[in-house]
């Protein structure tokens, strides 16, 4: 069985990696509403809504400042 501190740390870690492949997702959909490749899937209005909103420099200086904690 695994230590409790060794279970956080390696839950930090998969949270880390999940929210890393989820802003690498949005940046590469951005970059296709950029190029006029509009998403067509469920919620798709809303994510343009929220694309013409903002810029590419606001999400990459989101990338450089996310921090995971752990609670």
């Amino acid at each position: 069985m695994l230590s409790e501190p060794f279970r956080e740390f390696r839950f930090a870690e998969v949270n880390k990696h999940e929210s890393d492949r989820n802003l690498d997702l949005v940046l590469a959909e951005f970059r296709n509403y950029q190029q006029g490749i509009l998403p067509a899937e469920p919620g798709a209005r809303s994510l343009t809504e929220l694309f013409a909103s903002i810029d590419e420099n606001s999400i990459l200086r989101a990338r450089n400042t996310i921090t995971i904690r752990a609670s």
